[in-house]
């Protein structure tokens, strides 16, 4: 038995998946921000998030010990509409177990604000 976990994921060949009203405008305005970049993975199926996020965090004390300032993350984001009622915001089937069997940082948000602090670029309680 491999230690190795393989996830199948398939994308759509066509247009054919959907996204959340506010899926559109939050990629935008995360891709305004220096140091963000931003993926959108609406089209993969099997439940794999909507968004990849990838931040460059700034730590001073490394350029002493390793020569750069910068250490890069990425971080898998599902995006549900915050005007949708809350039974609409569920996971779906396939999200829920892709959650479930995901070993890195996935998180759930409603806003900009929730990505921001989900991503740690906001400070709790702000925005």
């Amino acid at each position: 038995m491999s230690i190795f976990y393989t996830m199948k994921l398939t994308v759509a060949r066509h247009k054919t998946y959907s996204t959340d009203a506010n899926q559109p405008g939050m990629i935008r305005d995360l891709r305004k921000i220096p140091a963000i970049s931003v993926a959108n993975t609406a089209m993969v199926k099997d439940g794999f998030p909507d968004i990849v996020v990838g931040r460059r965090v700034s730590l001073r004390w490394l350029v002493n010990q390793y020569g750069s300032t910068f250490i890069p993350y990425n971080f898998l984001v599902e995006i549900k509409d915050e005007n949708k009622p809350k039974f609409k915001q569920q996971l779906t089937e396939d999200e829920a177990k892709f959650h479930d069997d995901w070993h890195g940082t996935i998180d759930t948000v409603t806003s900009l604000g929730e990505c921001l602090r989900a991503i740690g670029a906001l400070p709790q309680g702000e925005y």
